[in-house]
């Protein structure tokens, strides 16, 4: 269900610094909701045999993982791939992955993409609004096993590889079924091919605020 409004990275990242600066909200609060919000949005639409969660380093790559562990203690079958590695990443990142670790979920490989058939979901949690590159080498790797797997996926917020202004796909870029965007829409996701790529596009609320 659409919540909210369509708005430009530009706004989003000013809503988001005014909501964790200003009102003093904390980013992994935001966190929490985006996974809890993922997880809902998944329990209601997809299959949950067994879910893969494949996380970039980012505060996007965060939210997977923190979804993660919200399958977890539902007892649902779930593992990790982080195509970047873990040996850096945003802060967020780095907690949440600690997290994973001290309670076992499994992570494979990028190499164990070469076959997703275990899997009957796949989460894309590898880049968020923020990319402003073409996507190459590992994450590359990564999207296109993902794309040719026929798996179902599910995007947090946009599908990786998608501008998120103006909808161009950068180099790659994964191919949704179902995009949640967390508490706004995104521009590019109105455009073609971003429009194509993300799906059954999703709004849900995580308590981000905009200036008044």
């Amino acid at each position: 269900m659409a919540l909210s409004r369509y708005l430009s990275v530009s706004a989003i990242t000013s809503a988001e610094k005014y909501t964790i600066e200003e009102l003093g909200i904390p980013a992994i609060v935001l966190m929490e909701r985006a996974a809890l919000a993922s997880y809902e949005e998944l329990s209601f639409t997809f299959d949950m045999t067994h879910v893969l969660i494949v996380a970039g380093n980012g505060n996007n790559g965060g939210d997977g993982l923190a979804l993660a562990r919200l399958l977890k203690e539902k007892n649902l079958p779930v593992t990790i791939c982080c195509p970047g590695g873990s040996n850096h990443g945003s802060d967020l990142f780095k907690e949440q992955l600690l997290i994973t670790e001290k309670l076992h979920i499994p992570r494979i490989d990028l190499q164990d993409l070469d076959d997703l058939s275990p899997y009957t979901t796949i989460v894309d949690a590898i880049f968020g609004i923020g990319l402003d590159r073409d996507i190459i080498d590992t994450y590359a790797i990564a999207i296109h096993q993902i794309n040719a797997s026929n798996i179902p996926v599910f995007s947090i917020d946009i599908p990786s590889g998608i501008a998120a202004d103006s909808g161009e796909i950068l180099g790659t870029a994964i191919k949704a079924k179902t995009t949640l965007c967390l508490q706004f829409g995104k521009n590019g996701l109105l455009q073609y091919p971003g429009d194509v790529n993300a799906g059954d596009v999703r709004i849900a609320p995580i308590g981000i605020w905009s200036r008044p």
